[in-house]
């Protein structure tokens, strides 16, 4: 691997020693960690992985200077974005404030972590970025026009940065999350969520175990590239 600056201030026991620790256990580091969905499958991660979570309280995405010092800090060459807002409302009843946070969060969010983490995955020729999507961005639901806007825009960013970098031996996938047991799901009325299980071919939740052994997969894969993987039990 190539030294940074930053290394060349280091003793050279210190780079063997964390470079060599990065080998045996990697550091993924996961923003929207605080969420239903990570607090499952990051207990699975770390069985691995030195998981370094944080919540938007730990780092605002859609400012590009905490994305940068919060990837310098870290160095991991293994992300994973479970960030996701939504603000229900038909386009004719848009709040003007809340749509721009959320298109601030979802997509220039997503462009910060692209811009800031992969110079130094380049630079290393190793990269994981994995980002999580929604089966909202192939379905018309009423009342998520922005929030499925977004999430389509983040599959597409993460295509284009895949064609881009994969040369450099770095990956960039979505993961197209469906119905899942976790998180908000089990704040979906009885009623609602029966007709949820009903559309789904299976016919139950997602067990969000599942994506972490997806997660595991990408990482160790290094020909799934620019896939937006479908999670959604066959909607």
């Amino acid at each position: 691997m190539s030294m940074t600056p930053e290394d060349w201030e280091k003793p050279a026991e210190d780079l063997y020693v964390e470079r060599m620790l990065e080998k045996i256990c990697p550091t993924v580091l996961i923003f929207g960690g605080s969420g239903g969905i990570a607090e499952v499958i990051i207990p699975h991660l770390e069985e691995d992985y030195n998981v370094v979570a944080l919540s938007s309280k730990d780092c605002n995405i859609s400012n590009a200077d905490e994305v940068k010092q919060v990837i310098e800090h870290h160095k991991s060459s293994i992300i994973l974005s479970l960030v996701g807002m939504n603000d229900n409302a038909p386009l004719h009843k848009l709040d003007p404030s809340q749509t721009a946070e959320q298109i601030n969060t979802m997509i220039s969010g997503h462009l910060n972590i692209l811009s800031c983490a992969l110079p130094h995955m380049r630079e290393r020729h190793f990269g994981r970025i994995i980002f999580a999507s929604s089966v909202l961005s192939k379905k018309f639901v009423p009342g998520t026009g922005v929030y499925s806007t977004c999430k389509a825009a983040i599959e597409r960013m993460a295509g284009q940065a895949a064609r881009e970098n994969g040369h450099k031996g770095v990956t960039v996938n979505t993961l197209r999350l469906g119905y899942f047991n976790a998180g908000i799901i089990k704040e979906v009325p009885e009623l609602i969520l029966d007709k949820i299980k009903k559309s789904i071919p299976c016919g139950e939740l997602g067990d969000p175990e599942q994506i972490a052994q997806v997660i595991r997969t990408i990482i160790d894969c290094s020909y799934i590239n620019g896939t937006n993987l479908e999670m959604d039990g066959g909607l």
